[in-house]
């Protein structure tokens, strides 16, 4: 049995990779940066030891870009469980968060000459993945520097606490 679990979790990371590396080309055609979870990383995530389920598998994005320009930031998402995930929403803001345990805090550091940005509210059915894609505008007023961002995994509660899944951090260099 403990055979047959590891086999479908090679399978599953397996799945995940060729995902990643179809993603990983278009990013490089497009010039654009990514990052993505070895599959170490992924299999730690699907047996829950890294994270909560669902969790972040890749990012793509602008890396830099001049005042006023739009620029694009891409997230791929996966849902391991054996049941549908709803209600879920990723954010992205900037500021300096990534290295704090507790996001909370992050988000009260957060730059606030430029955007929060949240996804509409989606469901991920089992064993699926998905992206969501943000499209924001450099401040026009932003000094010439390298600003962190982050992606924040999320599921809404309507009359509680939310529940935090997962995040991911990247950069955008003004110039």
């Amino acid at each position: 049995m403990e055979k047959e679990f590891q086999k479908e979790i090679e399978r599953k990371a397996e799945k995940l990779l060729s995902e990643i590396a179809a993603f990983e080309k278009k990013a490089k055609e497009e010039g654009l940066e990514f990052t993505s979870l070895s599959k170490r990383e992924i299999i730690d995530k699907l047996l829950g030891k890294t994270s909560r389920s669902p969790f972040i598998y890749f990012q793509l994005w602008n890396p830099s870009g001049h005042p006023g320009q739009t620029r694009l930031y891409r997230v791929g998402i996966h849902n391991p469980d054996d049941f549908t995930q709803a209600w879920l929403c990723v954010s992205v803001f900037f500021g300096i968060a990534n290295f704090l345990p507790d996001i909370g805090v992050g988000l009260c550091g957060r730059f606030h000459q430029w955007p929060v940005l949240s996804s509409k509210y989606f469901s991920l059915s089992a064993g699926s993945s998905t992206t969501k894609d943000f499209n924001y505008t450099i401040p026009n007023n932003a000094p010439l520097t390298t600003y962190p961002g982050n992606s924040v995994l999320w599921q809404c509660c309507w009359y509680d606490v939310g529940k935090y899944f997962d995040r991911g951090g990247f950069y955008m260099t003004v110039t």
